[in-house]
C-alpha cells in the first residue's frame, strides 16, 4: 500500500489576519448615502470626493469602531448569498487598503 503525501499548509496567526482587524471612520470625514451610494469628503483633503457603490457602501457602514472586519464580511456574505466568501474577503482587503490610503478610515487599536 503506498503512503499518502499530505501537504502541510500554513496559516495566518489570529492576531495577523487583517479580517481580524477592527476600523472605524477617521474623525476628519463627512459622508452621505443616497440611493445605494456613498459620498464621502475627507476635510482635510479637500481636493477629493470620494465616492462608493454597491457592497462597498454597506462596508463602509458597518466600520464602527466595534465590530471586526470578519463579522463584517460574515454580514454582508448572509445578505449576499450571491457572493463568495473569498471573492467578498479579498475585496473587502482592497477596499480597506484605499480607503486607508486616502485617509477615510482607521485601525483601532
Amino acid at each position: 500500500m503506498a503512503k499518502r503525501k499530505t501537504a502541510s499548509v500554513k496559516t495566518a496567526s489570529v492576531k495577523t489576519r487583517p479580517d481580524n482587524e477592527v476600523y472605524r471612520h477617521t474623525p476628519n470625514v463627512i459622508f452621505k448615502t443616497y440611493a445605494g451610494k456613498c459620498l464621502m469628503f475627507n476635510l482635510k483633503d479637500s481636493r477629493r470626493i470620494f465616492e462608493l457603490d454597491g457592497i462597498a457602501v454597506e462596508i463602509w457602514k458597518r466600520m464602527n469602531g466595534r465590530v471586526s472586519l470578519a463579522k463584517i464580511i460574515d454580514a454582508v456574505g448572509l445578505k449576499h448569498r450571491d457572493v463568495s466568501k473569498s471573492w467578498l474577503l479579498k475585496n473587502t482587503i482592497r477596499l480597506v487598503a484605499d480607503l486607508k490610503r486616502s485617509g477615510l478610515i482607521e485601525k483601532m487599536k
